[in-house]
């Protein structure tokens, strides 16, 4: 026989959805389910040095298994091509995206960021300790015109004086199938 307290602990984990743990759809998000699909992107990042970095990218953004936001595929940072990866990941306790970054020309250990996204303006922004410091914040808005979806990314990475060392926007454009 199941005691009183028993059965309003099980009331009360039903209802605070401890017991029923709620998984995110990304399918579901009116932003995150523009990023589904074949993209094409390119642009200028300028370095506050003189240096200007040319990029080309192509890229899929699909659904896991587990459930989470894979965005993969080939970068072109002036004549170096590389293999890149953005897999956002729901953290159902917290309510925030994790999001980890990995490219084949930065080392094994991803750069983790934290996405915040806004319905209102439709972006996602996403940002990254770096250094003791430093950040990198990326915001990316998507624009649909003529039923075409764009995404215009504003890059900026800031050293640990908060000075902004590097700068520029990333277009990209869904590719229809």
């Amino acid at each position: 026989m199941i005691h009183l307290t028993s059965w309003l602990a099980l009331l009360f984990l039903a209802n605070t959805g401890v017991a029923q743990e709620k998984k995110f759809d990304f399918t579901k998000d009116p932003v995150f389910q523009k990023l589904l699909g074949d993209w094409k992107g390119e642009g200028t990042l300028a370095g506050s040095d003189g240096t200007t970095i040319s990029i080309k990218e192509e890229w899929t953004g699909k659904i896991t298994e587990s459930g989470t936001l894979l965005m993969s595929g080939t970068r072109q940072w002036n004549d170096e091509m590389h293999q890149f990866s953005w897999e956002f990941v729901p953290n159902p306790t917290t309510d925030l995206i994790v999001v980890a970054y990995k490219a084949s020309n930065a080392g094994e250990e991803p750069i983790r960021f934290e996405a915040s996204v806004s319905q209102a303006d439709s972006s996602i922004q996403l940002k990254a300790p770096i250094g003791s410091q430093g950040e990198l914040v990326i915001v990316n808005r998507f624009v649909t015109k003529g039923g075409k979806v764009t995404m215009v990314g504003e890059v900026s990475l800031k050293d640990d004086t908060q000075t902004e060392t590097l700068k520029g926007t990333v277009t990209h454009h869904h590719r229809q199938p």
